[in-house]
């Protein structure tokens, strides 16, 4: 989650982080929560996020695919 990057109703987006050969690439997943709705510790979006059951298995299958070198 990138906190610096608050919009004016508070949301931050979420991005995921690749690094190969030492390069950091973030990918953008078009989801934005609040700070009090990310889990910082499990990097995973709280039960007080909206959906948040359905959003963690969008994120997780990013992360997949980033891992993988496909992105969905």
């Amino acid at each position: 989650m990138r906190t610096q990057q608050e919009d004016a109703t508070g949301q931050s987006p979420i991005y995921i982080r690749l690094i190969k050969d030492r390069k950091a690439k973030f990918v953008a997943t078009g989801v934005k929560a609040k700070a009090n709705e990310w889990d910082d510790e499990k990097q995973r979006l709280k039960k007080n996020y909206t959906n948040s059951a359905r959003m963690n298995v969008f994120l997780s299958q990013n992360v997949a695919a980033a891992s993988a070198g496909s992105r969905p």
